[in-house]
């Protein structure tokens, strides 16, 4: 049973969803949108010059305790599905990778959306065509794009140096 439990923490159970959790997610996760989309140009402001937004009037401290909390919420439904491991993969990884391509804000936020999205739906697919758990091939897909990703702008940013 202890090994049971700790696998399912470590590595989630994608393929074992239940109706009443999606709803449960669903209702959670458009909660979580709301309050960014509320609190979405100020945190963009503090998170860029946090000493000018405090000095234009925005609470900031106010601001990192409200976005902890959303994230909090989206940790806690996502680790009972995915697992401890995809989790911290997802949440990092694509923006990490999208932050190598692009320093602006909206472009970033894009690009790891669609390359966490991309990267599931194709660690999905092979991990039914190879009878793998999924976590394996997705996880490896989204860290091979971000070693690739991180070596050309290196390189890139290398020869940029030397001219």
């Amino acid at each position: 049973q202890a090994t049971s439990t700790l696998t399912n923490v470590l590595f989630g159970n994608l393929l074992a969803v239940t109706d009443d959790q999606l709803v449960l997610f669903a209702l959670v996760g458009g909660g979580v949108l709301f309050g960014l989309a509320v609190i979405g140009r100020p945190l963009l402001f503090s998170s860029v010059s946090p000493a000018v937004a405090e000095a234009r009037g925005v609470r900031v401290r106010l601001l990192g305790v409200v976005f902890t909390i959303l994230l909090a919420l989206v940790v806690a439904m996502a680790v009972q599905v995915i697992g401890t491991l995809l989790l911290f993969a997802l949440v990092v990884t694509p923006a990490a990778t999208a932050l190598s391509i692009s320093a602006r804000p909206r472009n970033a936020v894009a690009g790891a959306v669609l390359i966490a999205l991309v990267g599931t739906e194709a660690g999905l697919v092979l991990s039914t065509m190879f009878n793998l758990p999924p976590t394996f091939p997705i996880v490896t897909l989204i860290a091979v794009l971000w070693a690739t990703v991180v070596t050309v702008t290196t390189r890139r940013a290398r020869r940029g140096a030397a001219t």
